[in-house]
């Protein structure tokens, strides 16, 4: 029998004094805007006041457009719909139904001309005011795209390698831009949480993901990341951010299930037999406020079982192996040992189950610090080293065990200084006997 546990705790914080825009980028669990603002003939308008509202939740954020016309405001939460309104001696602009991916988004405001008939048309030419950084390629996923694309698994990563630099080989794995996916990394909520050991081809620590499809706010693919803010992966990095609670009581119940019977059993006009199995996930969401526009909750609760066998009748035959052979070595060790290897059956039960957990509160402290705080637990059973030419005495349980603990702050102390501040801490533990 063998065990291993890894503690790990992590501590970051970062300072923005510049708009960083990136199509996805590693490890970041909040919302940035970088805009421009220009008056009614085209010239920078400065001065304006810019309020941007989280219509599910009510929380705001104000900030001013420097004399150049740009505004800036970070630590804003993934997704929206947003409403950002813009208000000068001018007048007022607004624009709603925005929607934010992890990481930096640009936007322009323009306020309106009155129509006029106009002689002749200047153009005249001049540096944009943005800063476009880009920090590596990548894709960003909404919770609409996972929950709406087709996956018999119930798997993520079904949904990330609708990136051209991803492939996927199953369950779990995936390789980024041709990486073997042991040098990936799996971040949720900022927290690192694939395999430490570097022993699995798997992009999670589990042999399922480590949360449900349900609790995903957004998920993000990033190849060749080289920003200050990224670490623990040489590959590509999948990043993962939790739903949070609004100011309406939301939920959801859910029953999946599936056995050999969905499956087909004809493939280029012959018969394929498939071995019976039985496979069951049901679950629970539910969001809503403690306190309406000031503290909100989030969580979901789903268990898994799979009671799935395997059959190495064909493989006996493709390979022209007796069955017999097994247990005639299994009596000749037997006998001169004194060891039981248990045989080789020609069917065998392999059972599976996970049970995950996830919790998350979100406190919007004033318009502006927010915080936020997860906690995940992930908990399976399931059997390995299952093969055609094994003994049932190589075969071994591998109950594994995942917690992890996130605290964050989000902090706007001048319209130039941001600052993030996040706590992981994680508790992993894989049995083996």
């Amino acid at each position: 029998m063998s065990n291993w546990k890894l503690l790990s705790g992590v501590a970051a914080a970062s300072l923005f004094t510049a708009a960083i825009i990136a199509p996805a980028e590693a490890q970041v669990t909040s919302s940035n805007i970088h805009g421009s603002v220009a008056d009614a003939s085209g010239a920078p308008l400065a001065g304006a006041s810019v309020t941007i509202v989280h219509e599910p939740t009510g929380s705001s954020s104000q900030t001013t457009t420097t004399s150049t016309g740009v505004f800036r405001a970070s630590g804003l939460r993934v997704g929206g719909p947003y409403t950002i309104t813009v208000e000068s001696a001018d007048g007022s602009v607004t624009r709603d139904n925005v929607y934010l991916q992890p990481s930096s988004n640009s936007l322009q405001i323009a306020f309106a001309e009155e129509a006029r008939t106009l002689q002749a048309v200047t153009i005249i030419g001049s540096a944009s005011q943005r800063l476009d950084i880009n920090d590596g390629v990548g894709s960003a996923y909404t919770d609409g795209d996972i929950l709406n694309q087709p996956s018999t698994e119930r798997d993520l990563i079904a949904t990330l390698v609708r990136d051209p630099l991803a492939v996927s080989t199953g369950e779990g794995q995936i390789s980024i831009a041709g990486v073997n996916p042991r040098f990936n990394a799996l971040a949720i909520d900022g927290s690192l949480q694939g395999d430490d050991f570097g022993l699995s081809s798997s992009t999670y620590a589990t042999a399922r993901a480590p949360i449900s499809l349900d609790a995903i706010e957004s998920a993000s693919v990033a190849a060749s990341d080289y920003s200050v803010k990224s670490s623990g992966f040489t590959g590509g990095l999948v990043n993962v951010v939790t739903k949070s609670g609004t100011n309406e009581f939301d939920g959801a119940i859910y029953y999946y299930k599936q056995d050999e019977d969905y499956f087909g059993n004809t493939a280029f006009d012959q018969f394929v037999s498939r071995a019976p199995f039985d496979e069951e996930e049901y679950g629970i969401a539910i969001g809503g406020p403690i306190i309406k526009d000031k503290l909100w909750f989030f969580a979901t609760y789903d268990e898994y079982e799979t009671g799935s066998s395997a059959n190495f009748t064909q493989s006996d035959i493709d390979n022209d192996v007796n069955p017999a052979l097994f247990s005639g070595l299994n009596d000749l060790v037997q006998n001169t040992y004194g060891f039981d290897l248990g045989g080789r059956p020609t069917v065998v039960s392999l059972p599976e189950t996970s049970e995950r957990f996830l919790g998350k509160v979100d406190w919007q402290i004033n318009n502006d610090h927010r915080a936020s705080f997860t906690y995940q637990s992930t908990e399976e059973s399931g059997v390995s080293n299952v093969g055609s030419t094994n003994f049932q005495s190589a075969y071994y349980s591998t109950p594994t065990e995942l917690q992890a603990y996130t605290a964050q702050l989000f902090s706007d102390w001048t319209n130039n200084l941001s600052t993030e501040l996040r706590i992981n801490f994680k508790d992993y533990s894989r049995g083996q006997f």
